[in-house]
């Protein structure tokens, strides 16, 4: 293996910026028969598939230590660690079998990686075995695996589930996994843990929290269908549905001003997009704007004149493209606990108003109080403040020695203690009457 990096990999910022690739099914819908298949291990090989993506049948392939970490997420400089990964990796045997068009049934076993290499200059070198080169280079059934996605996966599990479905999201759902082919797929082995014989802790430990994840780190969205014989669960598929993009764009809820970013980003009128956002919902408006980019971006869609007047008029007429039901009920979900979210806001800021009002009406009695008062009894009341301040606020005691009330940032600190010590004990003392 040459140890020096080619220069037409000096850097990945020299490789396409997309961050997809398509996954060769015969790479994804593989059995693992030895070792085992980590999170680490399971993101460094789809890193290793997108590294090879442009040229699948080379047999050596070259990328630096720092590229490859950040690809994966894999924040730390622990070469131990990663030599740990590397060797777990080659370690793992995977074995194939699938129809050929031609009816002949193929079946296979090799290394899932032939070989991987680092030199102390910072270069990884990698090769894939024959087959899985083939795979890679000619099959045309292929799942789109998003790397800015996978890198946020904390579950293997959940990663492994996300490929297997991710093929599925033009067709909208999956076939029917019998319980134990899932399990392989998922590389679950019931002899090494056993729990997982039963269906239900199977379930609740690794499907359950594998969909959640999915959903909520991806750029697709599955449920679980169940296919019952009596009481136990023989069979399950998936739904899938690609996530639209306005539950991508933003982390939460649409705020105003993303929302106004992106009307004015496509070309609206600055005014024109105030006026949208305070005309229709934020999602009707992102639905019917990813529809008509879409429609836009499409190599096979009609030569759009207009994209503007287009916009207005899926605006006006409501364009958005049908949603499966499993996008429906959770944007559903989501203007539920949006509204919910705004109405707590607003509850909050009231009380906050509120309680701002009540101190401003209270420091204002309390400066009328203390002006009422005699000279000594003043005195009295700033060598108080002055000994309290000393220990809770030594800039503001320092300003009061040099110029006393004189300073504003004293006198507001000043008649807030006079607040809080007339009137927080006036409030304790009505309490206690009232409980009497």
């Amino acid at each position: 293996m040459n140890n020096t990096l080619p220069l037409a990999l000096d850097s990945l910022g020299n490789k396409e910026s997309n961050d997809h690739f398509n996954k060769a099914v015969g790479t994804i819908h593989i059995k693992v028969q030895s070792g085992s298949l980590g999170l680490v291990q399971r993101k460094l090989i789809n890193a290793f598939h997108f590294i090879a993506k442009d040229d699948p049948s080379r047999e050596t392939h070259y990328i630096k230590r720092q590229d490859l970490f950040a690809m994966i997420g894999y924040h730390s400089n622990n070469i131990i660690d990663f030599k740990e990964s590397a060797r777990k990796l080659t370690n793992i045997n995977v074995e194939w079998d699938y129809l050929r068009e031609d009816t002949e049934r193929v079946w296979g076993v090799s290394n899932i990686i032939s070989e991987i290499e680092y030199v102390t200059n910072g270069i990884v070198a990698f090769s894939f075995p024959r087959r899985i080169r083939e795979f890679m280079a000619t099959q045309e059934h292929r799942g789109l695996v998003n790397m800015q996605v996978q890198k946020k996966f904390t579950m293997s599990y959940a990663l492994s589930l996300y490929e297997n479905t991710t093929i599925y999201r033009v067709a909208g759902s999956t076939p029917k996994f019998s319980v134990k082919e899932l399990k392989t797929l998922l590389v679950v082995d019931d002899e090494e843990n056993t729990t997982y014989k039963l269906f239900k802790h199977f379930n609740n430990k690794i499907i359950a929290p594998a969909v959640k994840e999915i959903n909520e780190v991806s750029d697709i969205m599955i449920e679980a269908i169940f296919y019952k014989n009596g009481r136990n669960v023989e069979q399950i598929s998936f739904n899938v549905a690609v996530k639209p993009q306005s539950f991508l764009d933003f982390d939460e809820t649409p705020n105003i001003s993303s929302l106004h970013e992106r009307l004015v980003s496509f070309g609206c009128n600055p005014k024109v997009a105030l006026d949208i956002i305070e005309k229709y919902e934020s999602e009707y408006i992102l639905g019917n704007l990813d529809y008509v980019e879409n429609q836009i971006l499409s190599p096979s869609g009609k030569e759009i004149r207009n994209p503007m007047g287009f916009f207005m008029d899926a605006l006006a007429k409501d364009y958005r493209t049908k949603e499966p039901e499993i996008v429906r009920r959770a944007r559903e979900k989501r203007e539920i606990e949006s509204k919910k979210k705004i109405e707590e806001e607003k509850r909050i800021f009231e009380i906050n108003n509120r309680l701002a009002e009540e101190n401003r009406l209270k420091i204002e009695k309390a400066k009328c109080r203390y002006n009422a008062l005699p000279e000594d009894e003043k005195v009295y009341l700033q060598e108080s403040f002055l000994v309290e301040t000393i220990v809770s606020n030594a800039i503001v005691a320092k300003k009061f020695n040099e110029s006393g009330l004189k300073s504003t940032m004293v006198s507001a600190v000043f008649y807030s203690f006079l607040s809080n010590l007339w009137f927080e004990k006036e409030e304790i003392e009505g309490q206690l009457l009232m409980k009497e």
